[in-house]
C-alpha cells in the first residue's frame, strides 16, 4: 500500500514537533535534520519547514480566536484566610 503526501508531510511534521520539543535545535536550524533523517534535498526540506510553520501559526491563531470569543466565567478572588465568605449568622 502506497503513503499519500499527506501521510509523508504528517511524517515530516511529526518529526518537527518531536525536535522542537526535544531542544536540540530551533526551527531556523530543522532543515539539516530533516534533509539527513528523510533523505531530502534542502529546497525540499526548506519548504517543509515552512510549511509546519505555517500550520502551527494557523493553529495558534485559531486558538487565539477561540479563546477570545468564548466568554470566560468570572474568578472568585479567596477570602484572606481566617475570614468568612458572608455574613456571620449566631448558630444554636
Amino acid at each position: 500500500m502506497k503513503k499519500s503526501p499527506g501521510d509523508r508531510m504528517l511524517r515530516f511534521h511529526n518529526f518537527l514537533r518531536r525536535l522542537r520539543a526535544g531542544g536540540r535545535s530551533n526551527m531556523y536550524g530543522a532543515v539539516p535534520y530533516l534533509m539527513r533523517r528523510f533523505d531530502l534535498d534542502r529546497d525540499t526540506a526548506f519548504r517543509v519547514v515552512c510549511d509546519w510553520v505555517d500550520a502551527q501559526d494557523a493553529a495558534e491563531l485559531v486558538g487565539a480566536v477561540t479563546q477570545e470569543s468564548t466568554p470566560r466565567l468570572r474568578q472568585r478572588t479567596p477570602a484572606p484566610a481566617g475570614t468568612s465568605r458572608g455574613p456571620s449568622r449566631p448558630r444554636g
